[in-house]
């Protein structure tokens, strides 16, 4: 396992650098922010939608985004394009996005540490809000939740989530490539995000919480990719019907009904750009 994921951080980076020549990646793969950009991408542009921009790596010190194999790298790669042309962007068959954030710092849960997510997309009908992964489902996933996100359930109704979560703390649901827990904690920042947005009726904004994951272009081969697979099932399952839906695909699925989609003059040549970064073998 722990070779595999070595050989990605060293894919990652020599993708990214056979798009870019003259970028600086350390030994961890991390590079500047402008070098980690794909081309056709104006960074100071970007940073103006980022909340934080700051959860640090413990092993570089720097922003986890400016990784190679980062998932928040992967998914400002992916949707900064659109930040010029928000109204066109179609996902989980919503449109007339207004607004997209980067890095959003969640509402803190009972007192404990607030969750990231890594995107907020606002529309008119609803909101989605995006959770990224690129290599996370190759490793083990603890599951912490301190006893006081337990009040969070005080005043709401039981739902797949909540059972979720108490399956998760005795242990009886167990993930080693999803991180179960992670989603969890952003549902729940995700839903005080709306309450507080919420009107005088108390009714929150129709939305989902979006997963969206890379995989190499062999996947088939490691049983690691179906045990994936497998879990985002069960989980998908097991929160269906709540008041905040959950939805995953893989970033080329995603690329893949872009590219079918309403045609915009500078959306083939960005797919081209992403699968030279993203589609690889291992």
């Amino acid at each position: 396992m722990a070779r595999i994921e070595e050989n990605l951080t060293r894919e990652f980076a020599d993708a990214l650098r056979a798009g870019k020549p003259d970028a600086r990646i350390d030994e961890l793969g991390y590079a500047s922010f402008a070098d980690g950009l794909v081309e056709g991408i104006d960074a100071d542009a970007v940073r103006k939608v980022f909340e934080t921009a700051d959860s640090r790596d413990p092993g570089s010190g720097l922003p986890r985004l400016y990784a190679a194999h980062s998932g928040t790298m992967m998914l400002v790669n992916v949707f900064a394009p659109w930040l010029g042309d928000l109204a066109a962007l179609e996902v989980l068959g919503l449109r007339g996005f207004g607004d997209l954030r980067f890095e959003i710092r969640l509402p803190p849960v009972a007192g404990e540490a607030a969750a990231w997510l890594p995107a907020l997309l606002i529309a008119p009908d609803g909101v989605v809000g995006i959770e990224s992964d690129c290599t996370g489902f190759l490793s083990g996933h603890p599951v912490k939740f301190p006893e006081a996100l337990d009040h969070f359930w005080d005043d709401r109704e039981e739902n797949g989530w909540r059972r979720e979560m108490r399956a998760l703390q005795g242990g009886e649901s167990a993930y080693a490539r999803l991180d179960a827990a992670r989603l969890v904690k952003q549902y729940m920042g995700l839903h005080l995000l709306l309450e507080a947005a919420a009107g005088d009726d108390g009714r929150l904004a129709p939305a989902t919480l979006l997963y969206l994951y890379w995989e190499p272009l062999n996947s088939a081969r490691f049983e690691e990719c179906d045990e994936h697979h497998d879990e985002i099932r069960r989980f998908t399952e097991a929160v269906a019907g709540a008041d905040i839906g959950f939805a995953a695909m893989s970033y080329f699925d995603l690329w893949a009904e872009w590219a079918r989609g309403a045609a915009r003059p500078w959306l083939p040549l960005h797919l081209t750009r992403l699968h030279q970064r993203y589609s690889f073998r291992i």
